[in-house]
């Protein structure tokens, strides 16, 4: 442990005023926070339908599925097979489509999936403390 005052110091520290470096300043500072926050906004939306109802080809379900239940084998199907079909409401298609939007846009703006995953989880589990300018 370091000194009692460990706990006070953020995990991530962005300033506008770094010892004279005039190439980072006031505006870099704040479309780096503006860049970060937008990033774990777009991971919060949910994923696109995949094949079977899942998220980007992940194999998972991020669309919310309260409905999702098995039909029963009256059928007297051989397979003993279940099938189901997930339930989705319009609102779920706009969430999508807006999820779909923003990701679109940080792909445009040079954003690559894996680094938006990355400033979202950095958003999500570290302290961040920002600071446009520190000297006035």
């Amino acid at each position: 442990m370091g000194s009692t005052s460990w706990g006070e110091i953020p995990e991530v520290f962005l300033s506008g005023a770094l010892h004279g470096n005039e190439r980072v300043g006031p505006t870099a500072v704040l479309e780096a926070a503006e860049l970060i926050l937008e990033a774990a906004s777009c991971e919060a939306l949910p994923r696109a339908r995949g094949r079977n109802g899942g998220g980007e080809g992940d194999g998972k379900n991020a669309g919310g599925n309260a409905g999702d239940f098995g039909d029963g084998n009256a059928n007297a199907d051989a397979s003993y097979a279940r099938s189901s079909n997930p339930v989705f409401s319009p609102s779920d298609d706009e969430e999508l489509r807006l999820a779909r939007l923003c990701r679109s846009d940080q792909t445009r703006r040079g954003i690559s999936p894996s680094y938006r995953q990355w400033l979202a989880r950095l958003a999500t589990t570290r302290r961040i403390v920002i600071v446009p300018a520190a000297h006035t």
